[in-house]
């Protein structure tokens, strides 16, 4: 099901920028054998990859919003004294974009952005080592549940759901990507024939009868550049969803992963995986209603270029913060009823598990906080002039 982006009203996160790093953690590490420093040493090792994950996500999006900023001739301002880089660079890309639309279209004239939603994986095994390592009663093969067709993986078997083949591909199914050949559905982009419909910018965005090269919204058949998606029962040479007749090699999950385990570990290492995700990137139409106001084309077009070029990867990455702060903020909390633990382990334990908890609180706060511009952006890529 794609999914639409609409005029959103984004509530602003008054968070302030994240100044602790992992740094503070040095020398906190072995605490002994016990259940509780194993705990401990689990907690404290999360907070650390948390925090550079958190800041290497920021550090994503702010390279994404400077991308799109060189592409509209956007200077980056430095940030101010509570800003975040990637907040100073989303913020002036996010108001060109503004700019850019009420300026070309006319009061009533609208951008709309369509895509099919990213999908977003976690390795399986990470995080049965994971919750192995914190809790001292879960066996390092313990049996993980992935939500009932949701486990994909590589399968040498014989796969039984959907099977994606990523990269330029021969395709016969639904390509999530550009699609180069007859497209079943909507085309977007060039049609070599005859579209049925074109946008003011003589793009196709209607049936192509000849061939598509753009996106297709449903079935491509030709070359697809991007992901090749297919309902199969059958051999998959790409990555396999949904059931396999032998082990899954490299197995991720789309959905939850269970154990029978300790949920303070558990909380945990679902931070640690969820910054650690693999996310799709979609394929993405750009519509728009109204008359092209002339003065403004060149800067017009220079936007829906830049849209297709950048957007896909800011999507994947709203989609991945979005998991990431509901988990940061689990692991935050978590942090709280897990502290007893380094109570018994002793006083050195509870100043590193304290220091520890106030860099995942940081680390929290700088996901909210790239969370927030990120669909900024995105909110700014689809909204209507006046």
């Amino acid at each position: 099901m794609s999914r639409r982006l609409l005029i959103p009203v984004a509530a602003a996160l008054m968070a302030l920028p994240a100044c602790r790093t992992a740094e503070v953690l040095v020398g906190c590490d072995d605490f002994g054998a016990d259940a509780d420093a194993q705990k401990v040493e689990a907690f404290l090792d999360t907070a650390d990859r948390f925090d550079r994950d958190a800041a290497r996500l920021a550090g994503d999006v702010e390279a994404g919003c400077r991308a799109l900023a060189a592409d509209l001739g956007v200077t980056v301002p430095p940030p101010a004294a509570d800003e975040l880089p990637v907040e100073a660079a989303c913020n002036a890309v996010s108001a060109e974009i503004e700019a850019i639309i009420d300026e070309a279209l006319p009061v009533g004239g609208s951008l709309t952005v369509d895509f099919v939603p990213p999908v977003c994986t976690v390795d399986v095994d990470a995080y049965g080592q994971c919750v192995a390592e914190c809790d001292a009663n879960v066996d390092v093969n313990a049996d993980l549940m992935c939500e009932e067709g949701r486990l994909s993986g590589r399968c040498t078997g014989t796969c039984s759901g959907t099977c994606r083949v990523e990269g330029m591909v021969d395709c016969d199914a639904t390509c999530s990507g550009t699609c180069s050949g007859s497209c079943s559905g909507t085309c977007a982009g060039q049609c070599d024939g005859t579209c049925s419909a074109t946008d003011e910018m003589g793009r196709c965005v209607g049936t192509c009868e000849g061939t598509c090269m753009g996106s297709c919204d449903a079935s491509c058949t030709g070359s697809c550049q991007g992901e090749c998606i297919a309902e199969i029962d059958g051999s998959c040479e790409g990555t396999c969803t949904g059931g396999c007749d032998v082990e899954y090699e490299a197995p991720r999950c789309e959905g939850d992963v269970e154990v029978e385990a300790d949920v303070e570990c558990e909380a945990a290492c679902e931070a640690r995986v969820e910054a650690q995700a693999e996310c799709t990137e979609p394929s993405v139409t750009v519509y728009f209603e109204g008359m092209v106001d002339p003065a403004a084309a060149d800067r017009f077009a220079a936007l829906l270029a830049a849209l297709d070029t950048h957007l896909p990867r800011l999507l994947s990455l709203q989609e991945q913060l979005t998991a990431v702060a509901q988990s940061g903020g689990r692991l935050v909390t978590t942090f709280d009823s897990a502290a007893s633990a380094a109570g018994r382990v002793g006083a050195r334990a509870t100043a590193c598990f304290t220091d520890a908890a106030l860099v995942a609180a940081d680390a929290a706060t700088t996901v909210d906080v790239t969370l927030s511009v990120t669909v900024e952006v995105t909110a700014s890529a689809s909204a209507s002039a006046g």
